[in-house]
């Protein structure tokens, strides 16, 4: 199977592949170059005559012999074919594949798995393939066990070799010759304690909550000689999410900027720029379009995005062509949030009036203090600044547990982490003073809820609290407001990547035409945005009372 003219596509630019593939590319073209290592033809050659013994599954191509695409002849021959001089180990032992659904990623991560277990020479192999519910696990474990059923039907010394189980608590592709065995796992931590795996497969990564499931993997392969770990998935909607975090390790190998020849990466998506709806650019993310999807389903699945609104356009980018967008349900769309990210000068704001509030977390997690600094000529940006703190202890937990990226906050200046696993309210007490000393505080607005204590204090410190309902009578009419200036430009948060996190975390509640942020139903924290509707409260509140500019003289909370 010529691989190279895919490469040699790609390269002289007749493929049209986005910057993130073509680097991928070029990086391995690079790699006929280096002495170190070789590519084995003739492996690769075998890889390919036993992938050509085992048929699709489903579709119109259920039952026909399974040919590699070009895109996946390519990636299988860098993956199969590298090897290093010094010992004929293969280069590579991890793979993160990106590429649009109906793509045929589930079918050839299958094929791998069956390569893997039974055709690698590895005695006593185990292949898993893992997600967090086995039900995700079965499905690209399921087109295994179809190929499976082809393979013995096809092969008579292939059914003697091969024993399939595949019912409800029973699910393993096995061989008792070579002691190797293929099943699902889901990320339960007992199911995963002493796997040895040679190959595993994470399919759809996208869907996973963390990164458990991919550790444990990587940390049982430690004593094989050469393993493989195979991520293959479609972008999805949490960029703070293991999959978006682990992609961005990936980009920057490919890109140059991180050195890791273990790991191979293949991204399949637009570039930055490329207009989502000229047809021409969906083989940047469809590198089999024309075979599946269909060029015609295709134009359907964009029809119904166009005609349906916000959250078919969504899924249609994330899903048929490969973009990392927010949830389909986020209250305000990243990249229309991202156009209020301008330069912002902290030092310009010196004795500007400004709205506070703060949102105190339950004693171990986030909390916010945030100050809105109104416009000072007519047409100007309201400008929202936040200070975020938490317990060190809890935040460490939770960058590992969860991968919310709080140690990068912390580093970039954004989070402020407090020693303990309880909440500092002396800490935050001390900076709503520092702040008193820069700033023209007008009044700083509060969640009576668990808030009483620093509030009591911050008023015998000269400070003007004012308690706020978190009600969809109160917070309605300041959301509605924030929406307005975000759609019309009229807003700066500086590009803070923690605000940026909580409002794609926005779940919104309605009644009776009114609307407040929903904690409860919202996927992670927002205290940052709750923060900012309360500092738009107080400003409000100052209008209804005053109904002109808040630079004319009034008493401020100034130290």
């Amino acid at each position: 199977m010529n691989f190279h003219v895919f490469q040699d596509g790609v390269l002289s630019g007749e493929i049209p592949l986005g910057q993130l593939a073509i680097k991928a590319v070029q990086r391995h073209a690079d790699w006929y170059a280096l002495d170190d290592r070789y590519f084995d033809l003739v492996e690769v050659n075998r890889v390919f005559s036993i992938l050509s013994l085992m048929r699709h599954t489903s579709g119109d191509y259920g039952g026909k012999p399974f040919t590699l695409l070009p895109w996946q002849s390519w990636a299988i021959a860098q993956i199969f074919g590298w090897r290093w001089k010094a010992n004929d180990k293969r280069i590579i032992r991890k793979a993160y594949v990106e590429v649009a659904k109906k793509n045929g990623k589930t079918e050839l991560a299958a094929a791998i798995g069956l390569l893997m277990a039974f055709f690698d020479g590895e005695f006593g192999a185990e292949v898993y393939t893992a997600a967090n519910k086995l039900e995700q696990a079965k499905i690209c474990w399921g087109s295994a066990a179809a190929m499976t059923r082809f393979l013995k039907r096809d092969s008579q010394s292939f059914d003697k070799m091969i024993e399939l189980h595949d019912s409800f608590n029973n699910s393993k592709i096995f061989s008792r010759a070579h002691n190797a065995k293929f099943i699902p796992i889901a990320s339960d931590s007992k199911t995963l304690d002493g796997l040895r795996p040679n190959c595993a497969i994470i399919d759809e990564f996208h869907e996973s909550t963390d990164d458990s499931v991919l550790r444990n993997l990587e940390s049982g392969m430690v004593n094989r000689s050469q393993p493989l770990l195979f991520i293959i998935t479609t972008a999805g909607f949490n960029i703070n999410g293991a999959c978006y975090q682990y992609r961005k390790v990936v980009c920057d190998i490919v890109d140059g900027k991180a050195q890791d020849d273990s790991t191979f990466g293949l991204v399949f998506t637009l570039d930055e720029g490329d207009d989502w709806n000229d047809p021409a650019n969906r083989y940047k993310a469809n590198p089999s379009i024309g075979v599946t999807p269909t060029h015609e389903a295709m134009e359907i699945a964009y029809q119904r995005a166009i005609n349906e609104g916000q959250s078919s356009e969504v899924n249609f980018k994330t899903k048929n062509l490969n973009i990392w967008v927010r949830q389909a349900k986020t209250w305000i769309q990243d990249h229309l949030w991202m156009t209020c990210a301008k330069p912002l000068d902290k030092e310009a704001l010196r004795g500007r009036t400004c709205f506070g509030a703060f949102d105190l977390s339950s004693n171990r997690d986030l909390t916010a203090w945030g100050l809105l600094f109104p416009p000072d000529e007519e047409g100007g940006d309201f400008v929202f600044t936040c200070r975020y703190f938490a317990p060190r202890e809890n935040a460490e937990i939770r960058a590992r547990r969860d991968r919310v990226p709080y140690m990068d906050w912390e580093k970039e200046g954004y989070l402020e982490l407090t020693e303990g696993n309880i909440t500092d309210q002396a800490r935050i007490y001390d900076t709503v003073l520092e702040d008193a000393e820069f700033y023209q505080i007008d009044s700083i607005y509060y969640d009576r809820w668990q808030s009483t204590k620093l509030a009591t204090e911050l008023l015998d410190a000269g400070a003007r609290v004012t308690p706020f309902a978190q009600t969809v009578t109160q917070f309605n009419e300041p959301i509605r407001m924030i929406e307005e200036l975000v759609a019309t430009g009229k807003f700066n948060h500086g590009g803070d990547p923690v605000l940026r996190w909580m409002c794609g975390n926005v779940a919104m509640k309605y009644w009776n035409g009114l609307c407040k942020f929903d904690k409860d139903k919202s996927r992670e924290k927002i205290d940052g945005m709750v923060v900012l509707a309360m500092c738009f409260a107080g400003y409000l509140n100052w209008l209804a009372q005053h109904g002109e500019s808040v630079y004319n003289d009034r008493d401020m909370f100034m130290l």
